[in-house]
């Protein structure tokens, strides 16, 4: 028992350290998959959005795009309009009264022919509008990720 235990280890040891002796082939491995790259625009008439926000929610999209192990590619564009944005600002530190309004971004995303719609917001005091901007950024990639044949 004792022996065949050691056999099974050191196999083991020899098959990750050696990789199994298989040398991977261009077809073989997995393709990194691309992301087009990101114009934010605003649709929203009566609302003022920081530059803040626009950086975050850029930064939402590039960071979510480096966690999942994709490039950006320049050649390719996904436009993300924002078409509702509601900001607390310094309301959100009002305790109870922080609760009366939300921080939100409704926006839609383009790339090609196709559409997705996206909307986030945030009640809780220590979420503010840019938290927000950059959770629309990271669904931005969720959803171009989960999209058959948006990313090839």
């Amino acid at each position: 028992m004792r022996n065949h235990l050691v056999v099974t280890l050191s196999l083991f040891l020899f098959l990750h350290l050696s990789g199994c002796g298989f040398k991977p082939t261009a077809a073989s491995q997995s393709k990194v998959l691309d992301v087009p790259s990101l114009v934010v625009r605003i649709a929203c008439k009566d609302c003022d959005i920081p530059s803040e926000v626009v950086k975050a929610l850029e930064e939402g999209y590039v960071k979510a795009a480096i966690k999942t192990g994709k490039t950006i590619d320049p050649k390719r564009e996904a436009v993300i309009t924002i078409g509702t944005y509601s900001a607390r600002g310094i309301l959100r530190f009002a305790g109870p009264l922080s609760m009366i309004r939300i921080d939100e971004i409704k926006a839609v995303m383009r790339v090609g022919p196709r559409e997705f719609v996206m909307e986030e917001s945030a009640r809780v005091p220590f979420r503010g509008i840019e938290s927000v901007a950059r959770r629309i950024g990271e669904i931005a990639v969720e959803r171009l990720a989960s999209a058959e044949g948006i990313t090839s």
